[in-house]
C-alpha cells in the first residue's frame, strides 16, 4: 500500500541464552550491537509485555524466535529485523 521495498532479515548472535515455550514464535524486542570486528551481537531486552513502554524504547531490533525450538543458546544465530535503518543497506 505504501509502496515500500520489503526489508531483509539478517542474522546476529545472541548474547545470552533464552528459552520459551517449544510450539510457538516470539518477536522480541532486542538491543542490536556489534563488536569491535563487526559482529553482529542482539540482546533480549527484559519487560517484553505489551504494556511496557521502556523496553520498546530502548529496542533497535526484533529478535524472532521460531516455533519447534524452545532452548537458544548464547552465541546461537538469531534471525533479526531492525528498527534503526539498518536494514536499509539490507533492502534491494
Amino acid at each position: 500500500i505504501l509502496n515500500m521495498k520489503k526489508e531483509k532479515s539478517f542474522k546476529a548472535k545472541l548474547k545470552y541464552n533464552y528459552k520459551k515455550k517449544k510450539n510457538f514464535t516470539r518477536f522480541l524486542k532486542c538491543k542490536l550491537s556489534s563488536t569491535r570486528n563487526g559482529n553482529l551481537i542482539v540482546e533480549i531486552l527484559k519487560g517484553q509485555e505489551s504494556y511496557k513502554i521502556n523496553p520498546f524504547t530502548k529496542s533497535n531490533a526484533w529478535g524472532v524466535f521460531k516455533n519447534g525450538k524452545s532452548i537458544f543458546k548464547k552465541g546461537c544465530k538469531i534471525e533479526c529485523h531492525s528498527l534503526s535503518g539498518f536494514n536499509e543497506f539490507l533492502i534491494n
